[in-house]
C-alpha cells in the first residue's frame, strides 16, 4: 500500500538524521529514480552530510593545531571571563581548561600596568608585557597579543588572548649579551698587551679567547635561529586556509581573528629569521678576521731567497685594480739589493695593504698629480727598509698613534684591521710596520723594515757533505 511504502522512506531519512546526530557525517539517504518529494529531502540530507564532514574535518584540523601551539590561547568573553583555552594555556598555568573556563582574566595576570584591564578596553590589536600567574610557582613574563572578536554589526563580543613566554627568549639574549661583553674585554686585552709586549705571541693567546667567545655566541645565535625556524606559525595558516565556509557569525569572527593572528606570527618569524640569519654571518666574518691574525701571530716565519724589486712587483699586481681606480702614477726606487732571506707571503700582505691604503688616500684626494713612490734600500740601521709614499689626504696629529689600533678606520666602511695585521706580521718577521704624515694634505709614508739577510751567506755558511 503506498503508505507503506510512505512510511519505510520516512524511516530510512530518520534513520539518516539519528546517524548524523552520532556524528556519522558519511550515512547517506536512499534516492530513487522517482523525482518524488522523498527523493528531494533525501538528496537535501546528503547534500547536508557532506558539509558536515568538510566542516568537521577543518573544525577537527584547526582543533589539533591549536592544541599543538607553543603559546598559550584563551578566548575571553565580552565580561573578561575564560570560555576557551588550548593545552598550552593549562600547561602554563598548571590547571586543567576546566579549571580556567569561567573564571576572570584578572585572576591570570599580575601586571603594575593593570595589562589585564587594558587587554578589555583597548579596542585595537596590541602587544602588551604581563605576568603569567600559575597555580603554582613564581609569576612567568609573557607578551600577550590582544585581538578583540567582533560580530557582523561591529559589536565587541570577546576577545582573544596569545601569551608567549619570554624566559627563554630572554636567556638567550642575556647569553648573547654576555659573549659580546666578553668579546670586548678580550679586545681591550688584546690591544693593551699588543701595546705592552709588542710581540705577536701575546696576541696569539687572547685571539684563542676571542675564538672561543665567539664559538659560543654562534652556538647561541643557532640555537635561537632553529627555535624560531621550527616553530609551528605555518600550521595556523594552513588551519586558516582549509575553513572556506564558516556556518555562523562566531565562526565568521574566530576565522577572522586567526587569518590576522596567522599573518602577525608569521611576519613576526621571518623578521627573526632574517636578524639571526645576519647575526650568523656577521659572526662567521669575525671568525674569520680572528682565524687569519691567528695564522699570522702563531704560524712559524717561512724563510726564502728573494729579489726585493719582484716582491714590490708582486704587490703592485695585487694593488693594480685600487692604483689604477685612484689616479696615480707609480714611481719605482728601488735600489740594487741582493738576494735576501726573507717570509715573502707575510712582506707581500704588508706592502699589499699598504698600497691601497695609499690608493685610497689618493682616490680621495683633490688634486690632479697623484703619485705612489715605492722605495727600497738598506737604511743607516742596516735593515732593509720598504717605504710606500703618497701624496694623498695625508694623516692628522691626533690619528697617527692609532694607525695600527685594531678596528681603528677613517674610511667608510673600513673595518681597521688591515694595519694592524700590518703589524702583527711585521713583528713576527723580526722587523716593524710604522708611519708618518705631516698632517692633512701633506701625504703619508708607510714603512716595512726587515733584517737584512743575505739568502747567498746564509748558504755558504752551511755545512758542504
Amino acid at each position: 500500500m503506498p503508505w507503506i511504502a510512505a512510511q519505510q522512506r520516512l524511516d530510512e531519512l530518520t534513520s539518516t538524521l539519528l546517524a548524523f546526530a552520532a556524528l556519522d557525517f558519511g550515512a547517506r539517504a536512499r534516492v530513487s529514480e522517482r523525482g518524488n518529494n522523498f527523493d528531494a529531502v533525501a538528496a537535501g540530507l546528503n547534500m547536508l552530510g557532506e558539509e558536515l564532514g568538510a566542516n568537521t574535518v577543518a573544525r577537527s584540523y584547526l582543533e589539533s593545531v591549536l592544541a599543538s601551539m607553543g603559546d598559550a590561547l584563551l578566548v575571553l568573553t565580552a565580561e573578561g571571563h575564560v570560555r576557551t583555552a588550548n593545552a598550552s594555556a593549562c600547561q602554563m598555568w598548571g590547571t586543567s581548561e576546566a579549571a580556567l573556563i569561567g573564571r576572570p582574566v584578572r585572576e591570570l595576570f599580575q601586571d603594575e600596568h593593570d595589562g589585564p584591564s587594558r587587554a578589555l578596553q583597548d579596542e585595537s590589536s596590541r602587544e602588551l608585557p604581563m605576568r603569567l600567574v600559575p597555580k603554582e610557582g613564581m609569576p612567568i613574563e609573557v607578551n600577550v597579543n590582544v585581538e578583540p572578536m567582533r560580530d557582523a554589526s561591529g559589536q565587541r563580543v570577546g576577545t582573544v588572548l596569545v601569551a608567549r613566554d619570554v624566559r627563554e627568549l630572554r636567556a638567550l639574549v642575556d647569553q648573547l649579551e654576555t659573549s659580546l661583553d666578553a668579546l670586548r674585554a678580550t679586545q681591550t686585552k688584546l690591544i693593551d698587551a699588543s701595546r705592552r709586549a709588542g710581540m705577536a705571541e701575546v696576541a696569539t693567546g687572547v685571539l684563542h679567547n676571542v675564538g672561543n667567545v665567539l664559538n659560543s655566541l654562534s652556538t647561541s645565535a643557532s640555537i635561537a635561529y632553529e627555535r624560531v625556524r621550527g616553530s609551528r606559525v605555518p600550521l595556523l595558516r594552513k588551519a586558516v586556509d582549509l575553513i572556506h565556509t564558516p556556518t555562523d557569525a562566531r565562526e565568521r569572527d574566530a576565522l577572522s581573528y586567526l587569518s590576522k593572528l596567522a599573518d602577525y606570527l608569521d611576519e613576526d618569524r621571518t623578521a627573526m629569521l632574517a636578524e639571526m640569519t645576519d647575526l650568523s654571518r656577521h659572526i662567521d666574518d669575525v671568525k674569520m678576521i680572528v682565524s687569519r691574525q691567528q695564522d699570522y701571530a702563531a704560524s712559524t716565519p717561512v724563510l726564502e731567497p728573494a729579489a726585493v724589486s719582484d716582491l714590490v712587483e708582486d704587490a703592485l699586481r695585487n694593488s693594480a685594480s685600487a692604483v689604477a681606480a685612484s689616479g696615480a702614477v707609480v714611481v719605482r726606487e728601488i735600489a740594487d739589493i741582493p738576494l735576501l732571506l726573507l717570509d715573502r707571503g707575510r712582506a707581500l700582505d704588508v706592502l699589499t695593504n699598504y698600497l691601497s691604503n695609499a690608493a685610497q688616500s689618493l682616490a680621495a684626494a683633490p688634486r690632479a698629480d697623484k703619485r705612489i713612490v715605492i722605495r727600497a734600500c738598506r737604511n743607516v740601521a742596516g735593515k732593509l727598509a720598504i717605504d710606500v709614499v703618497d701624496n694623498g689626504l695625508g694623516i692628522p696629529p691626533e690619528h697617527q698613534k692609532k694607525l695600527f689600533t685594531y678596528g681603528f678606520t677613517t674610511r667608510a666602511g673600513g673595518h681597521g684591521f688591515g694595519l694592524a695585521s700590518s703589524v702583527l706580521a711585521a713583528r713576527a718577521m723580526g722587523g716593524s710596520a710604522t708611519a708618518r704624515s705631516d698632517g692633512p694634505g701633506t701625504g703619508a709614508t708607510f714603512t716595512l723594515e726587515l733584517p737584512y739577510r743575505l739568502a747567498d751567506e746564509t748558504i755558504a755558511e752551511k755545512p758542504t757533505l
